[in-house]
């Protein structure tokens, strides 16, 4: 009799198991199933590159300083300083996003390596 109860005990245990897997694999497979369908990224031209990384930033340089130094050229979208996000201390660079990869050269070709205004530094950008 404890033998048919322990015997009965591992069936039920087994079939609990499978059960289990059983849905664990039906869940994958509806993941892959639609993660498959999902579209892949597309791959960046570089016509569409318009971004300019801006760094070795003064802790006291924000957006409006830079916008300030930029926006005159009519290319320029937002700029964007990069903070800690638990202090909001700026980490010393930023973005600069500009209306075209043609903007996007000309203010790398004007600006990098150029005295940023009323400071000692240069503009550092890529």
């Amino acid at each position: 009799m404890q033998q048919q109860q322990q015997w009965m005990q591992q069936q039920a245990r087994h079939q609990t198991w499978e059960g289990a897997a059983a849905t664990v694999s039906a869940s994958s497979q509806t993941y892959q199933h639609h993660h498959h369908h999902q579209q892949q990224p597309q791959l960046t031209s570089i016509e569409e590159i318009r971004t300019l990384w801006i760094g070795d930033l003064q802790y006291w340089v924000d957006e409006t300083y830079l916008s300030c130094c930029v926006s005159h050229t009519g290319e320029v979208i937002s700029i964007k300083i990069i903070r800690n996000k638990i202090t909001s201390e700026p980490e010393g660079y930023g973005f600069i996003e500009l209306t075209s990869h043609a903007a996007d050269e000309r203010i790398l070709q004007t600006y990098n390596g150029t005295q940023m205004p009323g400071t000692e530094h240069t503009f550092r950008l890529n």
